[in-house]
């Protein structure tokens, strides 16, 4: 549970961004502004934004609360998202 505006990064201000890979054999659920992401690359040293990978049975994010999956870079090609769930409620 990530709650209270809690997150999980990978972040480099050079070169390529790091990865994130979430396994849970129950539930993921984000509230209150949290968020999973990948950023990589500033303006002198650009780079690709890491992937992120989300494997669950449900994957919750309150929509109201502002919760984010992003993947992005400077420079570069944005990371992926893959989700593999059997629900999606956010």
């Amino acid at each position: 549970m990530l709650d209270n505006q809690s997150a999980i990064a990978a972040d480099t201000a050079s070169g390529n961004g790091g990865n994130i890979k979430l396994l849970s054999s129950d539930l993921i659920l984000m509230r209150r502004g949290s968020e999973i992401s990948t950023s990589a690359g500033i303006a002198n040293a650009p780079g690709n934004g890491g992937n992120i990978n989300i494997d669950t049975n449900f994957l919750v994010a309150i929509p109201q609360e502002n919760n984010d999956i992003k993947a992005n870079s400077f420079g570069g090609r944005g990371g992926a998202i893959n989700i593999n769930t059997q629900r999606v409620l956010g």
